[in-house]
């Protein structure tokens, strides 16, 4: 609840990204949106050596505007 590390949510995060890591596709996370009071994001995931082609879909889905800038309501961050 504090920001403490929580194995099993590392788990599951890591099992996202850990597939494009290992095989070496370029990716990138964007924002996208908001889910109780926390940010979304999406992961665009590129055939190997495409990583122009990742960006340009990232690019794109941030000039979309579907996300809001703002602080997340459970923020833990300094100023």
């Amino acid at each position: 609840e504090t920001g403490e590390l929580d194995d099993e949510l590392s788990t599951r995060i890591i099992a996202q990204t850990f597939p494009s890591n290992l095989t070496g596709y370029p990716a990138i996370s964007v924002p996208v949106g908001w889910s109780d009071g926390l940010p979304v994001s999406a992961q665009v995931i590129a055939p190997p050596w495409q990583e122009m082609a990742c960006l340009h879909v990232a690019a794109a889905l941030e000039r979309d505007d579907l996300f809001e800038r703002r602080r997340p309501l459970r923020y833990y961050g300094l100023d």
